[in-house]
């Protein structure tokens, strides 16, 4: 319903703000995209020492503006405690990520996809333990991130009937090399600092109304985190960024969201069973530094309200209006909203 950025899902981030606008009001219109559409193989093999798992999986959302660009979204081998491989960063909580229409997801979730070596053990009934070592990929503005060390992540949670709760956190080093104004690489000014990350998530039952209604947040709260944020990392280069002196700054980062899914017992005519709605709302908050740009991130805000209708248990029917803000570092501020319908098939 109005410009921003993307042609086919929701990012606050790049919505345009002030005059910049005017360069993307060709995104305002319709699109219909099968892009999300994706293909998964789940293998299991039973062996002398236990059973082998390897997973696969892959959708169509690989390239800006085309719909049949395989992307490689997880492939892992697992056994016993241990995994091997590219999938969900341990530092995510998809137990608590909210029912939405829109494929890119919520602005302030940790939402990230890669390599890594992970070990799992149980401490006590339902409260497992994980650590890992991933892919670093810093993503740095004004310069090009380094890999040299991977991050380091752990998480715990508790499961019970009432839910769960989950506490992570990311120790990191962000390096990079930065880049002078006709794109070449100072590599005699290479830096590097250091990055944290803690985050508290959960998904809590509500059976006031009915007894599947749910609550789910997620606390995020670090230096050097940005590229774990959804919108951020989405919108690029938000681990750190040099100043004019070629210095690295990391960049502090504040995220939460909270979300309140409600099943419709009572629904129009009765015609419609397994209905539910979910509402949303988020907020990304990116730290200040003295010589950002004015036009240089500095917040947004994202909020949705659904409506899911799954005629069998194989189909989901839905429609979704989303509205959202973004606030740049001279406190200019735009808004967007859209509208999305979806239909989903599973085998």
């Amino acid at each position: 319903l109005d410009p921003i950025g993307s042609t086919d899902r929701f990012v606050t981030g790049l919505i345009p703000v002030g005059e910049s606008s005017l360069d993307l009001i060709a995104n305002e219109g319709f699109v219909i995209s099968a892009k999300r559409s994706r293909l998964n193989w789940d293998m299991r093999l039973d062996s002398s020492v236990g059973q082998f798992r390897a997973f696969v999986e892959g959708d169509f959302a690989g390239s800006a503006g085309s719909s049949d660009v395989l992307r490689l979204r997880h492939a892992y081998g697992q056994y016993n405690r241990f995994l091997l491989g590219q999938t969900w960063s341990t530092l995510m909580d998809t137990a608590a990520i909210p029912e939405d229409v829109d494929f890119e997801g919520l602005n302030a979730q940790i939402n990230v996809r890669q390599p890594e070596l992970r070990f799992t053990r149980g401490l006590g009934k339902r409260r497992p333990l994980v650590i890992a070592f991933e892919d670093p990929n810093p993503d740095i503005t004004g310069g090009t991130g380094i890999s040299k060390f991977p991050d380091t992540v752990a998480r715990i949670s508790k499961k019970a009937d009432w839910g769960h709760l989950q506490l992570g956190a990311i120790l990191r080093n962000i390096a990079g090399v930065p880049i002078d104004d006709e794109g070449n690489e100072l590599r005699d000014f290479s830096d590097s600092a250091f990055g944290w990350g803690l985050t508290f998530s959960g998904n809590l039952a509500v059976k006031k109304w009915d007894r599947r209604d749910n609550f789910k947040f997620q606390f995020n709260l670090g230096d050097g985190l940005g590229r774990y944020i959804n919108d951020l990392g989405t919108s690029g280069d938000f681990d750190g960024v040099f100043d004019d002196e070629f210095k690295l700054h990391t960049l502090d980062v504040l995220a939460f969201y909270g979300a309140f899914q409600h099943w419709w017992k009572r629904n129009p005519l009765g015609l419609f069973k397994a209905v539910r709605s979910t509402f949303v709302y988020g907020y990304v908050l990116v730290g200040e530094l003295d010589f950002l740009p004015d036009d240089f991130y500095r917040s947004t805000q994202r909020a949705s309200a659904n409506f899911l209708w799954s005629p069998i248990a194989e189909i989901d029917l839905g429609i979704e209006y989303l509205w959202g803000s973004r606030e740049n570092q001279d406190r200019q501020r735009a808004v967007a909203s859209q509208l999305q319908f979806v239909a989903t098939f599973r085998f």
